[in-house]
């Protein structure tokens, strides 16, 4: 099953079970959300709340925002509201809530897409830990990978809409890749490098 089918299942199952509020509390907070490149509001999707303390908020937006309830404090939180519909991630931003009774707020959603990436040589050898460095038009959000992992592969979940310019490099070795990301976009890409980083020896031993 596709990660967004399995999203709309088990988000209708808690809303059956009513877990959104299971302890009874009143519901405090109320969220509104706004698509910063339009100045809009965004009245549809799934919305995910991570805040520092481990507390994870599912639930879907309508036109009017969302109702949640949030214990009295001041938390750093971190917002991803996704179309379900699309193939990527669709808004994302971090935000500070101060909850000291009720609240209102809008909270500013950069819209964003996501980037799945693989680094190979010219002979189609996976290039694990090449450097890379990543040169977006769009505002700066998130941090970015700073290599591939150990196969050689790169995935960047919220990546602002923008033109992005990827500079990949191992040892005197250098590519570049040019992307654009759109919003709810998911972005699959293969970065070549123009030589080969294995040859043999006498004995058939690879060296890298």
């Amino acid at each position: 099953m596709a990660k967004k089918e399995v999203i709309i299942v088990l988000s209708i199952y808690l809303l059956i079970l009513g877990l959104g509020n299971a302890n009874g509390e009143e519901q405090n907070v109320y969220l509104r959300f706004r698509d910063t490149s339009t100045d809009r509001d965004i009245d549809s999707g799934f919305l995910t709340i991570n805040i520092l303390n481990n507390r994870i908020i599912n639930g879907f937006i309508s036109e009017k925002g969302i109702l949640i309830n949030i214990d009295k404090g001041r938390y750093y939180a971190e917002f991803i509201l996704d179309d379900l519909s699309t193939k990527g991630n669709d808004y994302y931003n971090k935000d500070i809530i101060v909850v000291d009774g009720n609240l209102t707020k809008i909270v500013y959603l950069y819209p964003v897409g996501t980037i799945r990436g693989i680094v190979k040589d010219k002979l189609d050898n996976l290039v694990a830990y090449a450097r890379l460095k990543f040169e977006c038009s769009g505002p700066v959000i998130i941090e970015y990978p700073n290599t591939t992992d150990e196969f050689g592969t790169f995935i960047v979940e919220y990546i602002p809409k923008s033109h992005c310019r990827i500079l990949v490099g191992y040892k005197e070795l250098v590519s570049v890749a040019n992307i654009d990301i759109n919003k709810g976009s998911l972005n699959d890409i293969e970065i070549k490098l123009d030589k080969s980083i294995v040859s043999i020896d006498k004995n058939n031993n690879y060296l890298w």
